[in-house]
């Protein structure tokens, strides 16, 4: 209106300069912290690919070998059923062979489940919607893991980097103790009346009462020290750990050894002579089947303990960051 004031201005306040230094720090750092942890979920994600892959492997092998051992239950039912009709034995051993082909069925479909679990599981950590089968289909050992020191991981590349953020969110606190700064502007105008008037001024904030801003930083020194010793928990952990993956892998390699040099030619002898001598009539159902079970039961022990052995090294091969 006719007595209008116009008055337009602008003011603006600021740190001191260092604190936008270590604020810019503790970004960075933050940025830092992410990318470790990035990098450690991508090494974890690998590990548990390669897992998923042995462990279907492995689940494959013992279905195969459960289809074998159903295979030759089978046509053994139907010998035992033909020697019972013919009177060349008892109602026992064609009810007893049925009994264990029964006991065969079931271990197979159990078998065919333990496939299709881990096809599900591989396939949820590759994002695929198509059930895969491991090529090949056949034993795979992998190479034995020498004693080595760990190189740099992932997993304490994290806790260094958040020790490291402690660190600046500490110096970013002690800087906000110091004064900050403001300029102000300002021009003022009366309706219908020249000239008017402008002004500036600029002004420097003492905190009065720090106190409060004084919490912050013990608590902020405190928060390093908790992440300087997370870290030492850390490296503690992951040393451990590797120590015991690398005694496990040694260990289950003694094993699978055992079986390649003993274990799997006892089996081959087992199931040879039992098939023969059973046919010649040099042993009975009871010992033909027994001696069967134990053939069929070192595969599958060497099956497992394969597993065991090449899951340690997969683990140990993570723990090296390799």
């Amino acid at each position: 209106d006719n007595g209008g004031v116009l008055k337009i201005g602008f003011e603006q306040s600021i740190d001191f300069p260092t604190v936008y230094a270590a604020q810019a720090k503790v970004n960075k750092q933050n940025t830092a912290v992410a990318e470790s942890r990035l990098q450690l979920s991508q090494r974890e994600l690998v590990r548990d690919i390669r897992l998923a892959y042995y462990d279907l492997l492995y689940a494959v092998q013992r279905q195969r070998l459960m289809q074998q051992q159903d295979s030759v239950f089978a046509d053994f039912v139907n010998a035992a059923n033909l020697r019972f009709k013919t009177g060349e034995t008892n109602q026992l051993e064609a009810v007893s062979s049925q009994a264990r082909y029964a006991e065969i069925q079931l271990a197979l479909q159990q078998g065919n489940t333990d496939v299709a679990v881990a096809q599900a599981e591989l396939m949820r950590l590759t994002n695929n919607t198509t059930p895969v089968l491991p090529i090949p289909e056949t034993p795979d050992k992998l190479s034995p893991v020498s004693a080595q020191p760990p190189t740099a991981h992932p997993f304490l590349s994290m806790y260094q980097e958040q020790t490291s953020l402690a660190g600046y969110q500490k110096k970013l606190e002690v800087n906000r103790l110091l004064p900050d700064f403001s300029a102000r502007y300002f021009n003022q105008n009366w309706l219908g009346i020249e000239p008017g008037y402008y002004g500036y001024s600029f002004g420097v904030g003492i905190p009065l009462f720090f106190w409060a801003q004084h919490s912050r930083i013990q608590a902020a020194t405190i928060q390093q020290r908790i992440a300087e010793k997370e870290y030492e928990g850390a490296a503690l952990q992951f040393n451990t750990a590797y120590r015991q993956a690398l005694a496990q892998s040694q260990n289950n390699l003694a094993v699978v050894q055992h079986f390649e040099s003993v274990g799997l030619q006892q089996s081959e002898t087992l199931l040879s002579n039992a098939n023969d001598a059973y046919r010649a009539g040099e042993i009975n159902y009871i010992e033909y089947a027994s001696l069967l079970s134990q053939g069929i039961g070192i595969r599958n022990a060497y099956y497992k303990a394969l597993n065991a052995y090449n899951q340690s090294v997969i683990h140990l091969n993570y723990l090296l960051n390799q």
